[in-house]
């Protein structure tokens, strides 16, 4: 059984003893913040992923085994938050148009404007009005749930199979 305070806290804290919380904190705070901001290294998200690791932490004490040391139990949740955060910044960026689809400068550049979206209509009206839907919530705003993102994964690969029988491969 490890003999180090943290360890002994988190054990109390796991029993319900609510007094072991600062000491925990303590112990743990400087090592979590310095692992996500290593991890994370310049993203001004850091230190809430460190929060967030710690709230779990504390959340799941109950699942802490008091024979192993609890530093780097915490320290994996820790590293377990910084994965996830890098999967949700993942998901969520966008990738920016090449200037000439955005904004044509050349005659050249508009007519390659107009055919991308006119091939991009002609796709979009061959699949079901909920695939439609969908792509389109997933472009903005749109739920975080595990149905939404199978119901996208899925309206995109026949968005891209359309795409591929109707116009080739991109």
């Amino acid at each position: 059984m490890p003999t180090d305070p943290t360890s002994r806290a988190l054990a109390r804290l796991a029993d319900g003893d609510r007094s072991a919380f600062d000491t925990v904190y303590r112990e743990a705070w400087p090592r979590v913040r310095a692992l996500t901001s290593r991890l994370l290294a310049g993203d001004p998200e850091a230190e809430d992923v460190a929060q967030q690791a710690l709230l779990t932490a504390f959340a799941r004490a109950t699942d802490y085994d008091p024979s192993r040391p609890a530093l780097p139990w915490i320290l994996g949740i820790a590293a377990g938050s910084v994965r996830t955060h890098r999967r949700r910044q993942t998901r969520r960026r966008e990738v920016a148009l090449p200037t000439a689809l955005v904004e044509p400068g050349t005659p050249e550049d508009a007519v390659v404007r107009a055919d991308l979206e006119r091939a991009i209509t002609e796709v979009l009206g061959t699949l079901s009005p909920l695939d439609r839907e969908t792509l389109l919530l997933g472009v903005g705003d749109r739920p975080a749930d595990a149905t939404f993102r199978k119901r996208l994964q899925r309206a995109l690969g026949r968005l891209r199979q359309s795409f591929r029988s109707t116009h080739g491969s991109l």
